[in-house]
């Protein structure tokens, strides 16, 4: 629960963050800029499905070992983080870090979940 609350604080610190940075004309738009934008979108979709399958298998009472569902799961989210984790390094100035920082911890997560398994 503890770790669905923090990911919760950092989706919405990293959302405050990309829209002040881009309203406030810190960042100047561009392909790079557009880059990063795309890279928080996937970034946070990640994040997303992450929370829903937090949810899901606290409502199922769990997972199953080795439960394709759970595999499925497992895939999209790891691709997703990285994809944005790449897509991301593209990106220019401010909204870059918060990208980064957002789809690593993404990445990472998948990653110690789908091991934990």
């Amino acid at each position: 629960m503890l770790l669905s609350l923090l990911l919760a604080v950092i989706i919405v610190a990293s959302s405050l963050y990309v829209a002040i940075t881009i309203t406030h004309g810190q960042t100047p738009f561009g392909w790079r800029t557009t880059a990063g934008l795309v890279a928080w979108v996937i970034g946070s979709c990640s994040a997303v499905l992450f929370l829903v399958t937090v949810i899901y298998a606290h409502r199922i009472g769990g997972f199953p070992y080795y439960d394709p569902l759970l595999a499925s799961i497992y895939r999209y989210g790891c691709l997703s983080a990285f994809v944005g984790l790449a897509v991301g390094v593209a990106g220019i100035g401010r909204v870059r870090v918060a990208v980064v920082v957002l789809s690593g911890t993404m990445l990472t997560l998948w990653l110690i979940c789908a091991t934990s398994e």
